[in-house]
């Protein structure tokens, strides 16, 4: 039986063989709306990420469009990256007010910044109203902060549509699960109430937490539609380390 991955590399001519733990991320996420690949610094999230993309949109079509929120250092990278291994159309959703409004957001991919994107929120909304989105968030731990505008309007936008979390560093405190968790598997702690009567056991003179318990329950559900990968885990399937520059575009100021 063909797998989504299969069908991605040799019906839609992806050129790069991935490693077998980015396989099964592509393979158990195509069919899942909400996921997280939690795969550490230089073992290859981005292009696991740009794989599932593909799967959802040209095997199994419940997806129209691809919406990248990374910071915005990053932008260019993606592009480039998404260009080398598709010709699915992608464009930088980037520049002035005016030029930004003549983009082409009937593209399959499209890369935004997420300054760009909290400020032409209700734009983008309704620009993509009547598409399906893929939202990948890169970096993802820019939304640990439940209470910040970033985490607001990821969740907002992503609510009736499909997203994947991407970063190599999930958690800085347990604290930051709860963020992470919710926007992948939501039903699982109706409230941060909830979440703090589980696993906080002590709080700071201003109500912050500062000691927990139960964490391996909050790992289990960490990983609940999640991948998790080390370095260190699948070192030996990696080749020899390459560095390769990001690029990304200055202001000629």
């Amino acid at each position: 039986m063909q797998t989504p991955y299969d069908w991605v590399r040799h019906k839609a001519g992806f050129p790069i063989d991935l490693y077998g733990y980015q396989q099964a991320a592509v393979n158990e996420f195509t069919p899942l709306s909400r996921s997280a690949i939690y795969f550490d610094v230089g073992t290859g999230k981005t292009l696991t990420a740009i794989a599932l993309a593909l799967s959802k949109m040209l095997y199994t079509g419940s997806v129209d469009t691809t919406l990248v929120i990374v910071p915005p250092v990053l932008i260019p990278n993606w592009c480039r990256n998404i260009a080398k291994v598709t010709d699915q159309s992608v464009v930088a959703y980037a520049g002035t007010p005016t030029q930004r409004k003549q983009l082409d957001l009937t593209s399959r991919f499209i890369v935004v910044g997420v300054q760009i994107f909290k400020r032409d929120y209700a734009y983008l909304c309704s620009a993509l109203s009547r598409r399906r989105v893929f939202v990948v968030v890169d970096e993802a731990q820019m939304l640990k902060n439940t209470g910040s505008d970033n985490y607001k309007k990821v969740r907002d936008f992503a609510l009736e549509q499909q997203i994947c979390l991407l970063t190599g560093t999930p958690l800085s405190t347990p604290l930051d699960g709860y963020a992470m968790i919710k926007l992948v598997s939501p039903t699982i702690y109706k409230t941060m109430a909830q979440f703090a009567s589980i696993h906080v056991t002590e709080t700071d003179f201003f109500g912050k937490p500062k000691a927990f318990q139960h964490l391996e329950l909050l790992t289990k559900n960490l990983m609940t539609s999640a991948h998790r990968v080390l370095k260190e885990d699948v070192l030996k399937d990696l080749p020899e380390l390459i560095y390769n520059p990001i690029y990304y575009d200055m202001d000629p100021k």
